[in-house]
Formats: C-alpha cells, structure tokens, sequence
C-alpha cells in the first residue's frame, strides 16, 4: 500500500460485461484435457483480464453538517483536466454519512490522475463536476491538486482526505452574461480559453474557483453566459489553454476592472434566479505564458516584528513598473512570515522584469497590489526597484535578496483627480515630508515617494511606505517627460479634516498603516502662479 495525503474529488465506475455463453461440443477426453492444460498456463500470464485490484482507498474527514438536499458524497478520480463531464470521472459507492469521517474505496487501472478528491451531488439533480468538497493537495500551501500515481494491479493509494460541506453549491438558474472582446492574435497552438471566478483574490486553491466553460475565440468579440451561484466573486476573468501544455489558472488573459486597473473588481450574484449582464471582459493574447524551465531564486528578510495577523506573503514579479494593469503581474510563490528569512523559488518565461516584490496577505488571504511591502533594490539605485533579466527559458537567476521591515509604517488613501491628464505626463506620485520645506534644502529631505499612480485615472488608491513620525507636508507631485526631477510639481495637498485652510498632519506608528489620507489633486493648478520659495518643486500657494 502506498501512502499519501489529501484535502477532497472523482471517478468512473467498474463496469461489467454480459454476453451469451458459447455452446463448445468436445470430441474427446483428450481434447477437454489438453483445453484445460493451455488455459492453465494462460492463466499464468498477466493478459489484463484479471480483476483489478488496485485504485484508491482511505478516510474522508468532513467539516460541516450535511446539506438537507444531498443525494449523496462520493470519491472521484479524474482522467483528463479540467474534466468536462462525468464521463471524465471514475466515481466510488457513496459515502456512508455518519459521523465525522467515512471510509472509501475505488478501484483503478494503473495510471496517473491528475485530480482526486470529494464530490457532492444534490437531489434531483445530476452531477456537477466542479461541485467538490475536496481536493487532494500534498502540501497544504498547494494550489493545484496533487497528481495520484496508481503503480500497478495490485496497489491501492492510501489518502486522508478532507471535504468541507460548506463547498456544496445547489442547482440555481444564476448566471453572468458579457462580451469578450479579443485583442491580437491567438497562438496557433492555443487549445481554448475559459472562463474562471472566485471568491478570493489571488486564489489559494483550485477549489476556491468556480470554473466556467471554454469559449471560441475565433471572432474578435464573443459573447458569453457563465452560470454562478449566488455570492460575491472577488474577481472573473479568462484562462488560457496551449495543446501541449498543462491547464493552469495563472495563464490569465482577461480579467475584469473598473476603474482601477490594478483591482479587480467585484461580481455579485445575488440569488438563484438572477442574471448579471454587462461584465465585460477584455482578452489580451500576448499575456499568454508557456512553461518554461526559468525564473529567479532568492531570499526574503523579514526584520522588526510582524503585524497582528501577518502569517504569509507572495512574491509577485512585473514586466513594467509601475504595473499598468493586473495582467502585468504575475503572483508567484508563499513564503512564511513568521521566519526570520525565506528562501523561495519563481518561475518566470525568459525577459526583463522591472519589479520583484513581496506583499502580505491578509487575514482572509487576500492581497492588494497597491501595498509592496519590500522589493528587490537596484544595487546602483536602492531607493527603486532593480532590474531582473531572465536571458532564455532554461536560465535560473539568483539568488536575490528582498528585505521587509516591518518597523516602517505607511499612509493610504485616495488621490482625486481634477482636469485632464497631460499628454507629456511622465509620473503622478504622492510624497511625504516632516516639514513644510522653507529652503532649497529642505526640498530634498523628502522621506518617500509612492510608485507612479496610474495614468489617466480619475481616482487611484496609494500606500506610501514610511519610518514611523510625523508628516506634517504629504503633496502629489506631477513630472514632465523629458524634465529633470528639480522641475516636478506640486498639484495637490493634503489638508486637515478640521481645517482645510491648512496641510493636515499624519503620526506614522511604528509598523502602523494610517488610512483615509485623502488628497485632491488639480491638474488646472499647473498654470497658477508658483510661490518664492525656492525648492525642487515649482509649489502653488496654499488656500
């Protein structure tokens, strides 16, 4: 018996063959004793035909109470992924349900499966593929399930599996309806594109997704109706599938915003009859990523004391800093928090990535790509990001080191654009200052700078990474292209809630985010008439 773990999923069941028995007339003694002798040693050969005697046994370990309207709770294996149906499945007897665990059995051929675990069927209704309670996972920080090997005829895999009841969705008519609008060309080996959600973002698992049916993407726009049950998806978005490749649900295409590119926004489905129209997706083939046997190494220092709370972080990488939208972001590994170093592993398809960070997740596992918590510094610039070039797809680089402190605090809030946007906008970034500068001098004493807000949008969210103090001068700077930094300026203030005649003050504490530091910025303020005083920034007067 070969041993295993598991956290909950399907199978096809045994199947018998019936036929007519042939009448044999036997001339002779000789002949029936000859007959037997020859089935004898044709027995002793392995034809296939003997019963099997191998698959997957163990215990299923529920969380929960039984749903009312369940027919029943099986074990499945899966032959192909995403399975498309049934027919992809093997399925075991039902479970008996009584208690809090459930022995299992199912038989197998030898082979591999890409996915086994806990399947729940409802009553009156047939099965659903994606309604799992579990999945088998090796290790607990594992997204995709882990593969079964099935050795030979005579092994049964021994798994420990866990299935949550609160996973189990009944049958609704609910759905989410758009157009996917394709931008480029498809590679030529591109198998489909399908449509995923779920509940947290990033997701921690498969089964935190609900998977949606592939779509053609033959015409450049595509109309599609995902069926969700009811509740509030934190993101929706279109996963891409190339023939000789693995289905991963990293390999996003399309993902759905609104006004923050860098967010994804929210879908609700709010009971079983309704259908949510207008959630529009745009796909972007050129985001299409292949395996590839490259990526980077390295080393994350976690110095001061952790925030209440903090247990895990990601390392996330990006082509373009600042990212200009999600599917510039790629989220790589977890690493634990509550270690003084951890090493880690990304891979990454060959080329230049202008950001390698790391960003903690929340209590509820999720992340905001707005809070970079430490990032790998350019050894010739430590106040950016440095550069990471992945030179082919066989290239590991490394080892890098990315150090968070957590003895620095920061300030969030949103920034509320006034007017248009330039067109010679180089940056927007907000920054922060002790004082309110009076001299030249006192201009370069500014203590941060956020990463360059996103262009054209009439709101964007920040997180200024800061010592803990207190910031008496918090401005959003705008910066021309082609100008040098002593010509950015100044087009907004943060000011007292109390008094808004003057500039607010900010105590930063110690590994303490301050929020609601909201600023609006005009961009009709760089034609005014800029104070005397002297400084890296062109300053208008105050109110």
């Amino acid at each position: 018996m070969v041993e295993g773990k598991i956290t909950g999923l399907k199978t096809r069941s045994s199947r018998s063959f019936s036929g007519t028995r042939p009448r044999w007339r036997l001339p002779g003694k000789g002949l029936v004793l000859a007959s037997l002798a020859a089935l004898l040693l044709a027995c002793q050969a392995d034809t296939g035909l003997r019963p099997l005697r191998s698959g997957v046994e163990g215990v299923v370990h529920f969380q929960g109470s039984v749903p009312p309207n369940t027919d029943r709770v099986v074990v499945v294996a899966s032959y192909v992924f995403p399975p498309t149906g049934p027919a992809d499945l093997a399925i075991s007897d039902p479970l008996v349900l009584q208690g809090d665990s459930a022995a299992f059995r199912l038989v197998l051929p030898p082979g591999n499966y890409p996915i086994v675990g806990v399947l729940w069927k409802e009553k009156d209704q047939p099965y659903q593929v994606w309604n799992l309670l579990g999945a088998y996972f090796q290790n607990s920080d594992d997204f995709m399930p882990t593969p079964v090997h099935v050795p030979d005829r005579e092994t049964f895999v021994h798994l420990q599996i866990e299935a949550d009841f609160s996973r189990a969705h009944a049958a609704s008519q609910s759905a989410v309806t758009g157009v996917v609008s394709f931008l480029g060309a498809p590679p030529e080996d591109l198998e489909e594109v399908r449509l995923i959600s779920g509940v947290h973002f990033p997701p921690r698992n498969l089964l935190d997704l609900q998977i949606g049916p592939a779509l053609a993407f033959d015409k450049p726009e595509v109309p599609y109706t995902f069926p969700l049950p009811p509740g509030e998806y934190a993101f929706l978005g279109l996963v891409a599938k190339l023939r000789s490749e693995p289905w991963n649900p990293a390999n996003l295409i399309a993902l759905y915003t609104r006004q923050d590119p860098l967010s994804p926004a929210k879908v609700t489905v709010p009971n079983p009859a309704a259908v949510v129209q207008g959630i529009d997706l745009v796909a972007d083939f050129s985001h299409v990523q292949r395996e590839t046997a490259s990526g980077v190494r390295g080393v994350v220092r976690f110095l001061g004391p952790r925030p209440e709370g903090a247990s895990k972080a990601v390392i996330v990488a990006s082509r373009h800093y600042p990212p200009q939208s999600l599917l510039d972001v790629t989220i790589g590994p977890t690493v634990d928090v509550t270690q003084d170093s951890a090493a880690f592993e990304m891979q990454l398809p060959p080329g230049e990535y202008s950001l390698l960070g790391v960003i903690l997740l929340n209590p509820e596992g999720e992340i905001g790509l707005s809070t970079l918590n430490g990032f790998y510094r350019s050894p010739e610039d430590s106040l950016h990001p440095g550069k990471i070039v992945i030179p082919d797809d066989h290239t590991w680089v490394g080892p890098v080191r990315i150090d968070v402190d957590f003895t620095t605090g920061a300030i969030e809030g949103t920034v509320r654009f006034e007017g248009s946007w330039p067109e010679n906008t180089e940056f927007v970034r907000v920054a922060a200052f002790e004082t309110i500068p009076q001299t030249q001098q006192d201009y370069f004493k500014v203590k941060g700078f956020t990463d360059p807000l996103p262009f054209g949008a009439s709101e964007a969210l920040y997180h200024l990474t800061l010592p803990p103090g207190t910031y008496r001068w918090i401005i959003v700077v705008w910066k021309a292209k082609g100008t040098s930094l002593l010509q950015m300026k100044h087009i907004g203030t943060y000011l007292d809630p109390e008094d808004p005649s003057r500039p607010g003050s900010v105590e930063v504490p110690p590994g303490g985010v301050v929020t609601g530091v909201d600023i609006v910025a005009s961009f009709d303020s760089l034609g005014v008439a800029t104070s005397s005083v002297p400084g890296i920034f062109a300053l208008p007067r105050l109110p």
